[in-house]
């Protein structure tokens, strides 16, 4: 079981700042009680995979106990700007050799 905090945005939806394995010693006296906008959920879903651009955000809804992650947008990291021009080099330098030697 795992202990959600953070931020209610709505009745229906908590943004989670906060995970606590429940099953850890050291969590093990925590509730909802001890944390502010805390949920306990028996799982948690699993994190998508990240993709160039994009990341996910942990919800949880405090009526049903369901979490879920929604997916944001977020400036490239310095790598994935580099793969980027890379791939926009690859493709230009494919169309000037076609052109080129035709």
């Amino acid at each position: 079981m795992y202990l959600l905090a953070g931020v209610k945005e709505s009745e229906d939806k908590i943004l989670v700042l906060e995970t606590y394995n429940l099953s850890v010693e050291e969590n093990k006296n925590l509730t909802v009680a001890s944390v502010e906008n805390g949920v306990i959920v028996t799982e948690l879903p699993t994190r998508p995979k990240r993709q160039a651009g994009t990341d996910h955000v942990l919800y949880v809804n405090p009526i049903t106990k369901e979490a879920w992650y929604d997916q944001v947008s977020v400036p490239l990291t310095p790598e994935e700007r580099i793969e980027q021009f890379e791939n926009q080099l690859k493709v230009t330098q494919e169309a000037l050799d076609a052109l080129l030697l035709g």
